[in-house]
Order: C-alpha cells, then sequence, then structure tokens
C-alpha cells in the first residue's frame, strides 16, 4: 500500500516541500555557479544558468595562497544552511549566552547584536540573514535567538558568527574548493565546497562589510 498517495491524492507538494526546494534551487544557483546572476543587479530570483558565462576557476586564479596546500574547515549549520570558515581565520568557539547578548533593533537584520568578550564588545552575525533574501527565508526557521547556539569569534577578534551547530572540521584540498575570490555582489562569499552546497565564508570581506555599516572600525 502506497501510503504516500492516500496521504497526497492530489500529488502535489506541500507548501513546505515547495518552499525548501525553491531554497535549494537559489542557493544551488548561488553558490555553483555563482559568477551568473551576479551582473544582474537588483535581481531577487537568479537568472536560468547559462553555462557560456561562467569562467573557470584557473583562469581566475581565485586559489588563496594558504589553500594551494591541504587546509581545514569548521562546517557549521545556521538555519537550513551549510557554511564553514578555514579553520585559520578562527580564534574561538564560545557558547551563545543570550543574557549578555545586546540586542539591536534597527537594520541590517543579519547583525543581531553584540557579546562581550573579555573587555571587548564583539557584534554577532546571522548569515542566514545575510545569505538568503527575504523571499527565500523558511517560515520553519525559527528566530535567532531561538536557534543559535555557538559564536565563532574570527581569528581578529572583530566579530562573531552565531551557529545552530558545529558539524565537523575537514580537511580539504584547493580541488575541492570552486573558489570566487572576492568577485561579484557578494564578496563575503570565498567559494564553495563542490560535492556539497556548502560555502566558505570570506572573514576579510565581511569584516568590510561591517565597516560599510559602521559596526566596526
Amino acid at each position: 500500500m502506497n501510503y504516500a498517495k492516500e496521504q497526497n491524492p492530489t500529488g502535489e507538494r506541500s507548501e513546505k516541500d515547495a518552499s525548501n526546494s525553491e531554497v535549494r534551487d537559489y542557493l544551488k544557483h548561488l553558490l555553483q555557479e555563482p559568477l551568473a546572476a551576479d551582473a544582474i543587479e537588483g535581481q531577487n530570483t537568479p537568472a536560468q544558468p547559462n553555462r557560456q558565462q561562467f569562467r573557470s576557476v584557473e583562469s581566475l586564479s581565485n586559489i588563496p595562497q594558504w589553500a594551494l596546500g591541504p587546509f581545514q574547515i569548521t562546517q557549521f549549520v545556521i538555519g537550513e544552511l551549510s557554511m564553514a570558515l578555514p579553520v585559520r581565520d578562527m580564534f574561538a568557539l564560545v557558547d551563545l549566552d543570550r543574557t549578555v547578548l545586546q540586542l539591536r533593533g534597527e537594520t541590517p537584520d543579519w547583525w543581531i547584536g553584540s557579546i562581550m568578550i573579555g573587555e571587548r564588545s564583539v557584534p554577532v552575525l546571522d548569515t542566514y540573514h545575510l545569505v538568503l533574501p527575504r523571499p527565500y527565508r523558511s517560515a520553519n526557521v525559527a528566530f535567532p535567538l531561538e536557534r543559535l547556539t555557538k559564536v565563532i569569534v574570527t581569528a581578529n577578534g572583530k566579530f562573531g558568527i552565531g551557529v545552530d551547530s558545529i558539524s565537523q572540521v575537514k580537511t580539504l584540498k584547493s580541488s575541492e574548493v570552486a573558489w570566487r575570490g572576492g568577485q561579484g555582489r557578494r564578496p563575503w562569499l570565498l567559494g564553495t565546497v563542490r560535492q556539497q552546497l556548502c560555502a566558505i565564508l570570506d572573514v576579510g570581506e565581511l569584516e568590510k562589510l561591517l565597516v560599510q555599516h559602521n559596526i566596526v572600525v
């Protein structure tokens, strides 16, 4: 007996399935085909991939010097997204103590507040809101303070990235990553792990974004 057909006799996708599918399609276009959509300013819905627009990693020479040999990343989950930071860009992993988080009411919505690390006030980012435009955000993803459990403090100590959970530390070769090298409208996206839908974040470019918004100096 086919229980799936009995539960959904019309064969139509639920709103949740449709939403998740749209998010996956958006992320695949954003991460796997990184240079195509960037040329279209102000476009929320990605255009269909045009393979003639894509340039090879080799021709762009985007591989950082530190990634020419084996290197490590820490993978983590934010909302429904898989992301990573190079281990070399991490200073500390701390529990998110909500009692000391200073909430922010103003924009941008990806800045959720600051925590104290020693004597320094460290801004905390929710990259789920940074990566996904509003039309692609799932109603099933809880508010930041309901899901974030830890903060990765960057090596320079200037900001932290809130995470739902830590997945693993993984060793990669440069050939396993599609490198972006700060190109396009999303320079914070350093590259994408080829075999996974996992974005590697660029700490230096994220810091520039914070400076632009006067969050750090």
